[in-house]
């Protein structure tokens, strides 16, 4: 008998693996197997011509339950983990391992809702990655339970996101969630780690300046709402260029920043468009892109931007490049 398990990487599959020392791997299958049965599970990695085989005895069953897959726990002996280590490159030191994730994980202290299994109980995002956060407080959850979280985010609201329980430590009242979320929640996810990692300290809130950002990315807007809120008296968003030139109109900003890829209009034709508005022509107007440094400044100059600023957005760059175009905005009440 041979259970088969997919992971989209070796450093996933590790981590999965590796949890309780390989003793209690959850499986999701729908053969029936007894409780002591000795079973091969083929590990199956993308690019990787044949699945790794690891021996595994049957620890435990659990049943189909509500969106909870039926499946078996079994336990790895030292061999099948060793061999699972080193056929998947991982380090024998358990903390080269965790500083080896090619994800940032930051530690934090967020509360979170649990919404599926539904429980009123109070929680707490102690650690937040892109892909996993480890939940704290007084849950009931099993290894392999699909849930559904609200988190609160550091910049303000929440965000409802789907996953999977990897590892329970009821007895430390702490559990490990693999996320799965989409583009858009990705995009939030990212953004919040950003903000964690790098926090800013408290500055006075002095108005210096209306700001128009426009960004079709929702992560990207509430990464950049954190940040420019400080530098500016009213802060302007739109996700699509046709919005944003619309806005540039109505509201005269002091400063305007420019996703280049935008629906609608692009970043270019909005520049373009208000540098042929004599209303508009001497507004300051920083583009954003991922493409190249020479290209951008090709594109800055081709449509009269006044600089640019490259994605990944660095936080510090961003509200210093802020403050220097706003400097000669008189501030206001």
């Amino acid at each position: 008998m041979a259970l088969h398990v997919h992971f989209p990487g070796p450093s996933q599959a590790w981590a999965e693996l590796s949890q309780h020392d390989g003793t209690r791997v959850f499986i999701a299958t729908t053969e029936a197997l007894e409780l002591g049965a000795v079973v091969e599970v083929d590990v199956e990695l993308p690019g990787r011509w044949a699945p790794l085989v690891l021996q595994a005895k049957v620890v435990g069953l659990r049943p189909l339950a509500g969106t909870n897959p039926q499946g078996v726990y079994v336990a790895l002996d030292a061999a099948s983990l060793d061999k699972a280590r080193a056929g998947l490159g991982a380090p024998r030191d358990e903390n080269a391992r965790l500083q080896g994730r090619s994800e940032r994980r930051v530690d934090c202290s967020l509360a979170l809702k649990l919404l599926s299994p539904a429980t009123d109980a109070a929680l707490i995002a102690k650690s937040l990655s892109i892909s996993g956060l480890t939940l704290s407080g007084d849950a009931v959850l099993f290894q392999g339970t699909a849930v559904t979280v609200a988190l609160t985010l550091p910049a303000g609201g929440t965000l409802e996101v789907q996953g999977q329980v990897m590892w329970a430590r009821p007895e430390l009242k702490l559990w490990g969630l693999k996320l799965s979320p989409d583009d858009a929640t990705r995009a939030r996810l990212e953004a919040a780690v950003a903000l964690l990692d790098n926090p800013q300290p408290p500055e006075p809130a002095t108005a210096r300046g209306v700001v128009l950002l426009a960004d079709d990315e929702p992560g990207i807007l509430e990464l950049m709402k954190r940040v420019l809120t400080p530098v500016a008296s009213r802060l302007l968003t739109a996700a699509r260029g046709d919005d944003a030139l619309k806005l540039a109109r109505e509201q005269r900003p002091d400063l305007v920043l420019l996703d280049v890829l935008m629906p609608g209009l692009d970043g270019l034709a909005v520049c373009q468009a208000m540098r042929a508005d004599a209303a508009l022509a001497k507004t300051p107007v920083v583009l954003l892109s991922a493409m190249g440094a020479r290209q951008l400044e090709d594109a800055v100059k081709r449509v009269g931007a006044t600089d640019f600023l490259a994605k990944p957005l660095n936080i510090t760059d961003v509200r210093s490049l802020a403050r220097k175009l706003l400097g000669g905005v008189p501030a206001q009440s």
